[in-house]
């Protein structure tokens, strides 16, 4: 169960979501028309973030399967980190695919998340730093969130209108 937890329904789907954040990653390279994305809910285990990667149907594309667009996001991510021997970090990027070709995937790779919730954040976080961030820049935090498992962001905006009310 997800704890009686009712998430919003998303606006755009998880896979256009996840495939513009990899067109963002790739500064918009060819490469990232060659990633898959398929969202499929019933990968979850006890509500646990799942996913796959494989190769594609056509030649030299990349299979994401994963049970919600985090998981998604995560899984590639993880192409990048474990596959392509890249990183993206809170400061830049530094990511080894060529423009229009992908490293294969020896074999598929299926990873379960150990945890329900992984978090993010603490009371400072909006109150150094990110009080003076603009939409880019909160638009890179966000897709690092997502790259990184992360799927429950500790926000108190407005936490002072309740304290003042109880």
């Amino acid at each position: 169960s997800n704890g009686g937890i009712q998430w919003p329904k998303p606006i755009v789907s998880s896979s256009k979501a996840i495939s513009d954040l990899i067109s963002r990653v790739l500064d918009d390279a060819p490469a990232a028309n060659l990633f898959q994305v398929s969202i499929k809910a019933n990968l979850a285990i006890n509500d646990k973030d799942v996913f796959e990667l494989s190769n594609g149907s056509t030649s030299g594309s990349i299979l994401i399967s994963a049970s919600t667009g985090v998981a998604a996001a995560w899984a590639f991510n993880y192409y990048l980190k474990y596959i392509v021997n890249s990183s993206v970090y809170w400061s830049g990027k530094n990511i080894r695919i060529s423009n229009s070709t992908l490293f294969p995937i020896a074999k598929p790779i299926r990873i379960i998340a150990n945890d329900l919730y992984r978090w993010y954040g603490n009371p400072c976080t909006f109150s150094y730093s990110a009080a003076f961030w603009n939409f880019s820049r909160w638009e890179k935090e966000i897709d690092w969130m997502a790259m990184n498992g992360i799927n429950l962001v500790y926000a108190t905006t407005g936490i002072e209108y309740i304290y003042n009310k109880v």
